[in-house]
């Protein structure tokens, strides 16, 4: 697949078929999110691959968490945790703790976790990148034995289940400054 095609046909996947994922594939796509530009050179991801027992912990998690406090948290988070409960495998993406660069740090494994997504999807692999999994992020780290690091995001890897129509796009003029 031409990049430009990779770039065109990614998705959002939501929905997962019960195809496992061979973790050769999950490493790959580890080894393509280190290959993005970081500020100063700094590489300031780590990666951690979740399945199965250590998945559904993380959904549990969510669950109880959005129960607890559920006028304090985004409402699509019970559906979130359904995505990943779902999906086959997670890639958690850590920050390695360093707090003076934040800001660059982030701009940086954001480029990470897009090479996550367009890797995935050039593998006929669905992914979606996570946020609301924000709120128990220390706990996750704790619980995955890296309560040193900060998770960023996570981003929830499958074969896809369904082949979402794209997504309205603003038009070049009004995205252009002139």
């Amino acid at each position: 697949m031409e990049f430009k095609d990779v770039i065109e046909k990614r998705r959002s996947i939501r929905k997962f078929t019960s195809d496992e994922v061979d973790n050769q594939l999950l490493v790959e796509l580890i080894r393509l999110a280190t290959l993005a530009p970081s500020a100063h050179n700094r590489q300031p991801w780590r990666f951690m691959i979740v399945k199965d027992d250590k998945k559904d912990m993380i959904v549990s998690m969510m669950n109880e968490f959005y129960d607890k406090y559920k006028d304090k948290v985004s409402k699509t988070m019970p559906f979130t945790a359904s995505v990943i409960g779902e999906s086959k495998a997670l890639i958690v993406v850590f920050r390695d703790g360093l707090k003076e660069d934040r800001y660059l740090d982030t701009l940086s494994i954001g480029g990470a976790i897009e090479h996550i997504c367009l890797g995935a999807t050039s593998m006929g692999l669905g992914s979606v990148w996570i946020n609301d999994i924000d709120p128990v992020k220390e706990e996750i780290a704790k619980y995955l034995g890296y309560g040193d690091l900060e998770i960023v995001s996570v981003v929830a890897i499958g074969y896809p289940n369904q082949d979402p129509k794209p997504r309205p796009r603003k038009e070049l003029n009004d995205v252009i400054l002139k």
